[in-house]
């Protein structure tokens, strides 16, 4: 089986959307002055996070015990 590095499905939806919320929410704040796209960057940041936790748990090893 091949081992791929590279996320996909979900994990690669958060990552992207988490990263786009983040990138868009730090524009505004800077052109609004607005404090309340600070909560959108940390929205954003935690789903670009969830996304790297999940594709980290399909990329390990099922099972248990010393190998």
């Amino acid at each position: 089986m091949k081992d791929q590095l590279s996320p996909q499905g979900w994990p690669l939806v958060l990552i992207v959307v988490g990263s786009l919320i983040m990138v868009g929410a730090t524009v505004l704040t800077f052109a609004t002055g607005e404090p309340l796209w600070r909560y959108a960057i940390t929205g954003g940041g935690l789903a670009h996070f969830a996304g790297w936790l999940l594709d980290e748990r399909r990329l390990r090893p099922v099972g248990g015990g010393a190998r």
